[in-house]
């Protein structure tokens, strides 16, 4: 498969780099980080790169030009960090974060909420209506001695 345009691009930034990461191909031909990883996924599906401990190396670099490992973190200066972030977030360097949470966290479950009473509403809508329940039965029962004076032949 011959690559054109963008491909090409960015393949050539990568050989040229001799290894780089998104942000290293976006200083060289400023796209976008989210195009460049679009690209090199496709160029890594098709064979054209390979990705390695966050970088994009040009298909078939030989193993020994990939870097071993990771930097080693220097752990007596990680340790001061996590001492001094632990005293300024308060709280001691074998306690858990989650912990000191739970313990600041109240949660207030006594409060009012404001409910307007609507009866008031409908009781005054109702004698705006003008329903009076009792008519309506008498009307009902006067329909049904009707409906049976008609059956048995009477009126």
């Amino acid at each position: 498969m011959v690559l054109i345009g963008t491909e090409a691009e960015v393949v050539n930034v990568i050989t040229k780099l001799n290894g780089a990461s998104k942000s290293e191909i976006n200083q060289e031909i400023s796209l976008t980080l989210d195009y460049i990883g679009y690209i090199c996924s496709y160029l890594v599906r098709k064979g054209h790169l390979i990705y390695f401990s966050g970088r994009y190396y040009p298909a078939g670099t030989p193993l020994e030009l990939l870097p071993k490992r990771q930097p080693k973190v220097d752990k007596s200066f990680a340790s001061e960090i996590a001492d001094e972030v632990a005293k300024r977030i308060g709280i001691s360097r074998g306690e858990r974060l989650e912990e000191r949470r739970e313990e600041r966290v109240k949660i207030k479950t006594d409060f009012d909420v404001p409910i307007k009473d609507e009866s008031v509403g409908l009781e005054s809508n109702i004698n705006k209506v003008g329903a009076k329940p009792e008519k309506e039965k008498d009307d009902i029962d006067e329909l049904i001695e009707s409906l049976t004076r008609v059956r048995k032949g009477g009126r």
